[in-house]
């Protein structure tokens, strides 16, 4: 493993003298004005090392530091150390860094410290988030590196018979964290709240422990210490080049919707995992629930949508008026004697590949909206498929004129249920697309073409 090695070294009696407290006295909440320090001295250096981040002499200011540069080597800091709480110490920025060997986050009753981090280092030696109270330590970017000296973090109360603390680190984003060890709820409160100290890793967030730890890091997975969104698996992996531990978020292979509590796809109780789908993450749609979903709005793009995938199912996806969604692939009717049905009435639907009944029967209702597709293929398994046209738009990428009206002729394209007639084109429309559109010839609306509707047609004609 790749280590830096630092040497933040100072002796009295083995004791850190206790250094400036917070005071934010300018109101800019930079770290590194010295205005904003008791007696107006930044943190750093003998004797002035141990700066403590409270409202104790803020006159009740809660605006906590913010670290934007490169701050000086510290040996310890106390962040809301004696029960009064600051806003959250925030460290942004590439050029942010902050050294410290010790780093005690809330660490004493009533105080809830917190650091949103988005970029920079943050290098600490032994790390005590939430010793005696609640504690958060959100990384959104950058890296907080416990590879150096001890090299733990301590998420928890640390010894036992303390008062209830708790700890939550959050790694989201492009977040890193890295550790020799970690140690988590070690001594746990056992009264109320009992909640535990946990770890929640998302996005592309990850946190690295120093050697092959696997065993620990799944115990604490199957305990619910860390964990990660319901469309998400939690990943443990050993490198063997770098001897450490990997720990990451992927998305679920496969999301399934229930509707067990209505037709939102954007409600995380609709799904199997309790959470909705998003990148990678492959959706399956097999209910006959009359709570078919419904995208409304602009939502995550996903990797496969299946519907009907298992036999005797009828199933729906409804995109309404503002959908917007894109897909690798798209399968409507995938099992025998399945009807799966994308309706579409308003927004705009991506399918890299559209595929209508695989083994059973996939229908696509374009009442209206546009869906895009790269290439569309229908009955690969004995199946049927149907694409009917009423006032939505079918564009496919490139020159596919030609299999458009191999479809119209077979019947799979049809416009307004066999009363309109198709309109397609290759580059007019849409540059380098082809747009399939529909036109009604049931002019007076009874769902019949005959000579009534020609009547109406020559009367508009002639006004």
């Amino acid at each position: 493993m790749r280590k830096v090695v630092i040497l933040l070294v100072v002796t009295m009696c083995g004791i850190a003298v206790a250094g400036p407290d917070w005071d934010n006295d300018t109101g800019n909440r930079l770290w590194s004005d010295p205005l904003n320090w008791v007696g107006d001295v930044l943190p750093g250096g003998t004797g002035n090392d141990s700066p403590c981040i409270d409202v104790r002499s803020t006159g009740g200011d809660t605006n906590g530091p913010i670290i934007n540069t490169d701050a000086n080597d510290m040996y310890r800091v106390w962040h809301d150390m004696y029960g009064d709480v600051t806003g959250p110490m925030i460290i942004t920025g590439s050029a942010a860094r902050l050294k410290t060997l010790q780093y005690w986050l809330g660490a004493t009753p009533n105080a809830n410290a917190q650091i949103d981090m988005d970029g920079g280092l943050l290098e600490v030696s032994s790390f005590y988030l939430g010793h005696k109270q609640w504690a958060t330590l959100n990384v959104s970017g950058g890296l907080v590196n416990c590879y150096t000296g001890t090299g733990e973090i301590i998420i928890g109360n640390k010894t036992a018979g303390d008062s209830w603390g708790k700890g939550f680190l959050n790694i989201t984003g492009t977040g890193e964290v890295r550790a020799n060890t970690l140690v988590m709820n070690q001594h746990p409160y056992a009264g109320e709240p009992n909640e535990p100290s946990r770890i929640y890793i998302t996005d592309s967030g990850v946190l690295k422990l120093d050697t092959d730890v696997q065993g620990q890091v799944n115990a604490w997975v199957a305990a619910g210490w860390i964990y990660t969104d319901g469309n998400r698996d939690i990943d443990v992996s050993y490198d063997g080049t770098w001897t450490e531990t990997i720990v990451t978020a992927s998305p679920k292979e496969f999301v399934t919707w229930d509707g067990s509590e209505s037709s939102d796809w954007t409600e995380a109780d609709n799904w199997d995992c309790n959470g909705v789908p998003s990148v990678g993450n492959n959706v399956v749609i097999d209910t006959n629930s009359p709570n078919w979903p419904t995208i409304s709005s602009s939502v995550s793009n996903v990797n496969d949508v299946n519907i009907a995938t298992v036999a005797d199912v009828n199933a729906h996806l409804v995109a309404g008026l503002g959908c917007k969604i894109g897909t690798n692939k798209t399968t409507l009717g995938a099992a025998a004697n399945t009807e799966g049905t994308l309706w579409m009435s308003g927004g705009y639907f991506v399918a890299s590949t559209l595929e209508l009944g695989v083994s059973g029967h996939g229908q696509v209702n374009l009442d209206d909206g546009l869906l895009h597709a790269g290439s569309i293929d229908f009955g690969l398994s004995g199946g049927t498929g149907k694409i009917d046209i009423t006032r939505g738009e079918l564009v496919l990428n490139g020159d596919q004129t030609a299999a458009v009206a191999a479809w119209i002729v077979a019947g799979q394209i049809t416009a307004y249920g066999g009363f309109g007639e198709l309109i397609y084109d290759y580059d007019n429309i849409r540059s380098g697309m082809t747009a399939v559109l529909a036109v009604s010839m049931d002019f007076n609306d009874d769902g019949l073409v005959n000579f009534e509707d020609l009547a109406v047609f020559v009367d508009h004609w002639l006004e």
